[in-house]
C-alpha cells in the first residue's frame, strides 16, 4: 500500500501487544453453462410491441402505510423497478452522467434501467435489443443475431418469424448477462445468447452459446449486431461460441461449423459462454490495454461451470477477436482456432463458478477476480481471490487457489473464495439471499459501485432484486462491502470517535463451507457491545481500535483472530416498520487476512437504533 495513515496498538486478552499499521482510503482503496430458469417465468416482464421508450418508475413518498417509505417502494413488483433484476451490469454513461443496469432478459432480449443518482431507478420498457426497424412475428422488434441463429440452425429472420429449422417451437434464444462501454461516440456490448438445441439422430438436448458483439449509438439502443451495424469493419458479431456436444451427425443435420470451444459432453474442457465482462483498473475507471503481438488488446473473462473461468483478449480499436498469441485480428469467432478460446484463470473440472468480474487495482497493483458460485437457485454467493498476475494464480482471503485441477478438489469450490456477500438477515428484519450475478463500477465521482442480484427472506417469490453497495479497500489490500445498500453516503466513510461508535451491534461473520446448501440459509446476527474504551463483549470478545484518521478501524479477537476495515455512517435497509428518517446508523466492515480459526472471514454488523 502506498501511504499509511498512522499506528496504533490494541492490547488484546491472551495477545500481549499488537503493533497494527492501517493503510490509506487514497482514491477510495479505504473507504453445464448454467441452467436457465423456465424462459416463461420472464415471458410477459415487458412489453414487447411499444414502439415508444416508456419507463415504469417510482417516486418515494413522505410516509407509506406500513411505515417503512423508499424501502417498500424498492422492493415493490408492480414497476418493476428493480424487480426480476438478473445479472445487473452496472454503467455510468461518461457523456450525461446518468446510471443504467443492463441484466438478463432471456426471450426479452436484454433488460435496461436507469438512475441519475443510483438509487431511484426506472426500468425501461423496451430491450435494449429493441429495433423499430427489425419485425418478426414472434420477436416482434427484438434485434437477434443472425450469426448465431445460423450457426445452432434457425432460419435468418426473413421479417416475418424467427422459426426453428430443427428443434422444438419452445427452444427460442435467450440473452444473458451483457457487459456495456464507451468508446469513441459509440456504445459496445457483449451479450451471451444461448439456446437448448435438439439433436436428430438421439432426440438429446444439447446447449448451444455464443458471446456476440452489439453496438449502438444511444445507452438506450437500440444495440444492433456488429456486422449489421458497420458491415465494412465487421463480417462477423461473434466473439467465441461453445457447444456442450460434439456429436458430428448434428454438426452436419443442423448446421454447425465446428465449435473447437466444446466439453464433448463431460466437464473437463471448454467454457459455457456466457458472463462476458472487460478487465478495467478500478482506481481510474479505465480498461487496461495489453500487447499481444504488436496489436493493442483489451482482455475479458467469461465462462460458466464447465471448464472454468476463461481469459481472452479482443481489439482495443474494433473490439474483434484477436489470435491470442499474436494479437492478429479475425473475422472469425475465437473457437475456429483450436485452443484460441481462452486460458483457464479459476474454477474448472465442474466447479460452480461463473459471472466473473476481474478488476486491476493501481494502487495495490493486484489483479481482484469476483465470481459468483453456487446453485442460483438456492445458494448463490460471491466470492473473491487475488494475483499480482492477470493469468493469476488467484488466491482468496485465506491463501487457497481458486483453479481447480481435480474432479476432487472442484467439490470442494464453494469453501474456496472470499465471501464477498452471501445470505444474510439482521435480527427480525429484512434479510436476502442467493447474491450473485456482481458487477463493479468506478462512478465519476470516484466511488467503487458493487452491484448484484439478491432473492429477499420477506417477500413469497423467489426472483431476484437489485441491489447496489459501496466497496473499500481495507490495509491489507482487500475488498469490503457496506453490507448496507447504497443511499447517497459519502464518498469516503465519516470520521468518528469511539464515543460515536459505542453501543450494541447485530453483528455477522461470514462462514464458508464444501456444502453449498450451507449459503442457502442466511446467516443470522448475533449481538455484540462496544463500548468506549474500546472493549468488546457479548458473541465476541476482544478489543476494537481506531486509527488517525476515525473511520479505519480493527478488531482483535483472541480466538478467532484480527479483522480490519472501516468504520461506516449507513442507512440501514433491514429495518421493519421505519420511516427513512429513523433509519441512520453507524455500521462497520471487516476482513480477517490474517490468522485466528476465522482466517479469510468477513465481520460486519449494524448499530442497534
Amino acid at each position: 500500500m502506498k501511504k499509511a495513515l498512522g499506528t496504533f496498538v490494541c492490547a488484546v486478552s491472551a495477545l500481549s501487544a499488537l503493533s497494527l499499521t492501517v493503510a490509506s482510503c487514497s482514491k477510495n482503496k479505504g473507504p453445464a453453462l448454467r441452467e436457465p430458469l423456465p424462459t416463461d417465468v420472464f415471458e410477459k416482464t415487458l412489453k414487447r410491441d411499444r414502439l415508444t421508450d416508456e419507463v415504469s418508475e417510482y417516486t418515494p413518498v413522505k410516509q407509506d402505510a406500513a411505515g417503512q417509505n423508499f424501502i417498500s417502494q424498492k422492493y415493490e413488483r408492480t414497476s418493476h423497478a428493480t424487480w426480476k433484476c438478473h445479472d445487473p451490469k452496472l454503467f455510468q454513461d461518461p457523456v450525461s452522467g446518468k446510471y443504467y443496469v443492463y441484466s438478463t432478459g432471456w426471450t426479452d432480449g436484454v433488460q435496461i434501467r436507469s438512475s441519475t443518482d443510483g438509487i431511484h431507478w426506472a426500468k425501461h420498457r423496451q430491450s435494449a435489443l429493441w429495433n423499430p426497424k427489425d419485425v418478426s412475428l414472434k420477436y416482434k422488434h427484438m434485434e437477434w443475431d443472425d450469426d448465431f441463429l445460423q450457426w445452432v440452425g434457425y432460419t435468418v429472420n426473413d421479417g416475418t418469424a424467427y422459426s426453428t429449422k430443427w428443434y422444438s417451437a419452445n427452444k427460442h434464444p435467450n440473452s444473458w448477462a451483457p457487459t456495456v462501454v464507451y468508446q469513441d461516440g459509440k456504445y459496445y456490448m457483449f451479450h451471451g445468447i444461448i439456446t437448448d438445441c435438439l439433436s436428430l439422430s438421439n432426440g438429446t438436448v444439447h446447449p448451444a452459446a455464443c458471446i456476440t458483439l452489439a453496438i449502438a449509438d444511444k445507452p438506450e439502443g437500440p444495440f444492433i449486431p456488429a456486422s449489421r451495424y458497420d458491415s465494412g469493419t465487421y463480417k462477423n458479431s461473434s466473439l467465441v461460441r461453445y457447444v456442450w456436444t460434439t456429436e458430428e451427425t448434428q454438426n452436419t443435420q443442423i448446421g454447425y461449423e465446428y465449435c473447437t470451444n466444446s466439453a464433448g459432453g463431460d466437464w473437463e474442457h471448454g467454457f459455457g459462454t456466457i458472463d462476458p465482462e472487460f478487465v478495467f483498473d478500478i482506481v481510474t475507471g479505465k480498461l487496461k490495454e495489453y500487447k499481444i503481438g504488436k496489436n493493442t488488446c483489451y482482455a475479458l473473462t467469461y465462462g460458466s461451470w464447465k471448464g472454468g473461468i476463461a481469459l481472452v483478449y479482443v481489439d482495443s480499436k474494433t473490439f474483434k477477436p484477436v489470435n491470442q498469441k499474436t494479437g492478429e485480428v479475425m473475422d472469425a469467432p475465437l473457437d475456429s482456432i483450436d485452443g484460441n478460446f481462452g486460458i483457464r484463470i479459476a474454477g474448472g473440472m465442474g466447479a460452480a463458478y461463473e459471472g466473473a468480474q476481474l478488476m486491476y487495482n493501481s494502487d495495490t497493483e493486484y489483479y481482484y477476480l469476483f465470481v459468483s458460485m453456487g446453485d442460483l437457485s438456492i445458494q448463490y454467493r460471491v466470492g473473491v481471490g487475488r494475483s499480482k498476475k492477470i493469468e493469476g494464480p488467484y488466491l482468496d482471503t485465506g491463501g487457497i487457489s481458486m483453479s481447480f485441477d481435480t474432479t476432487a478438489s472442484a467439490s470442494g469450490y464453494h469453501a474456496v473464495g472470499g465471501k464477498m456477500i452471501g445470505a444474510f438477515q439482521f435480527g427480525d428484519g429484512y434479510g436476502f439471499s442467493s447474491p450473485g450475478g456482481q458487477s463493479i463500477l468506478r462512478d465519476k465521482d470516484g466511488r467503487i459501485l458493487f452491484a448484484c442480484h439478491s432473492r429477499t427472506t420477506f417477500l413469497p417469490s423467489s426472483e431476484f432484486t437489485l441491489q447496489i453497495r459501496q466497496m473499500y479497500f481495507n490495509k491489507d489490500g482487500w475488498p469490503v462491502l457496506n453490507m448496507n445498500e447504497y443511499y447517497g453516503e459519502s464518498l469516503q466513510p465519516e470520521k468518528h470517535a469511539m464515543s460515536d461508535i459505542a453501543g450494541d451491534y447485530e453483528v455477522i461473520v461470514t462462514r464458508r463451507s464444501r456444502v453449498p446448501r450451507i449459503d442457502g440459509k442466511a446467516s443470522a446476527s448475533e449481538i455484540m457491545h462496544i463500548d468506549e474504551s474500546g472493549t468488546v463483549s457479548g458473541a465476541y470478545t476482544g478489543h476494537v481500535a481506531l486509527s488517525d484518521d476515525g473511520y479505519s478501524v480493527i478488531f482483535a479477537f483472541p480466538e478467532e483472530g484480527i479483522f480490519s476495515g472501516f468504520i461506516l455512517s449507513s442507512t440501514d435497509w433491514t429495518l421493519k416498520d421505519v420511516p427513512d428518517s429513523n433509519r441512520k446508523t453507524i455500521s462497520f466492515t471487516a476482513l480477517n487476512s490474517s490468522s485466528g480459526s476465522k482466517k479469510g472471514e468477513y465481520f460486519f454488523g449494524n448499530r442497534l437504533q
